[in-house]
């Protein structure tokens, strides 16, 4: 009954970046999101997804909030071409 939303970089995109979906969910946590990434069961473990889980009370602020502050992470990244992507999520747990 609680709405969850997910998605995955672009393939093509991701060949190219200087983070992934795991190094978003880390910058999120700084600013006290909990955005996790993580990879889908084994038969599609190849996929990594982040999802944020809507809550009843979130409002367009707060949505608007998150948004910015996912904007902010990917430009943090974008301008730091030299950056090694992280490949797992070894440092999330809820």
């Amino acid at each position: 009954d609680i709405p969850v939303f997910c998605w995955k970089m672009n393939e093509d995109y991701a060949k190219t970046a200087s983070y992934t979906l795991y190094d978003i969910a880390e910058k999120l946590r700084g600013r006290g999101w909990l955005v996790p990434a993580y990879p889908m069961p084994a038969n599609r473990s190849d996929l990594v997804v982040q999802r944020v889980v809507v809550k009843e009370d979130m409002s367009m602020d707060i949505a608007n909030m998150l948004l910015k502050d996912i904007e902010r992470a990917v430009e943090y990244f974008e301008q730091r071409p030299e950056n090694k992507p992280t490949d797992n999520a070894d440092g999330f747990h809820h």
